[in-house]
């Protein structure tokens, strides 16, 4: 999965004998959480199963966390800035 990138990319088309084919993280798999992605809108719920926890901290200033509380569906209210 690929979100948006801070970088600005020449337009390209992959050809399609080299694009590497994927299984997608499936909505009853445990949740994950990932980060330094540097994000332009972030930190946000993907999923109910997926958060990224990247707010780009050098450029908005604010170290994100999660507070997580048993929840098996995650929920935007719970992500909190830890500075």
């Amino acid at each position: 999965m690929s979100f948006e990138s801070k970088f600005k990319f020449p337009a390209y088309t992959i050809p399609k004998e080299i694009i590497p084919t994927y299984e997608p993280y499936q909505e009853d798999a445990p949740i994950v959480f990932f980060g330094h992605y540097c994000r332009f809108k972030g930190p946000f719920v993907v999923r109910n199963n997926i958060c990224c926890l990247d707010s780009c901290v050098t450029n908005s200033k604010k170290l994100m966390a999660y507070s997580w509380d048993g929840e098996l569906k995650l929920k935007r209210k719970h992500l909190i800035s830890a500075i």
